[in-house]
């Protein structure tokens, strides 16, 4: 977080603070979100609220867990492109009003702003940005 907002977007002050556990810069100059899944952690930076989350896509009875959470999904990556949607809504805390949905390899990445027009861009730890969605 610390090198990326010092880098990219030139915000010496980095210093965090934790509003029900989601993180906020102290000095609001920037709006972000944090997930991880296995290897990765993915960075969401924003002007506007996000909420951001990357999940592996793994076998699992997806069936079921559809059905309990009323997911519209007939593929495991549908099932995983719901989850990631569900996650990163909480992570936002309020109504999204744009989506994107990452894959990288066997990972789903799912960012949502309350910016209309946002234009998203996911860091990984690598230090690559993944503009491309698949939906």
């Amino acid at each position: 977080v610390e090198k990326i907002l010092k880098e990219v977007y030139k915000i010496q002050d980095s210093e965090l603070e934790f509003i029900s556990g989601k993180p906020f810069l102290k000095n609001r100059k920037k709006y972000i979100s944090i997930s991880h899944s296995n290897q990765y952690i993915a960075l969401a930076f924003s002007d506007f609220n996000c909420g951001l989350d990357i999940e592996k896509i793994k076998n699992r009875d997806y069936v079921s867990i559809s059905k309990r959470m009323k997911f519209n999904s007939k593929t495991l990556e549908d099932f995983y492109i719901c989850w990631t949607k569900y996650e990163s809504e909480y992570k936002l805390g309020e109504t999204a009003k744009s989506s994107k949905v990452f894959k990288l390899n066997d990972y789903i990445i799912n960012a949502q702003s309350t910016n209309s027009k946002e234009i998203f861009a996911i860091y990984f730890q690598t230090g690559n940005i993944f503009p491309k969605s698949i939906v």
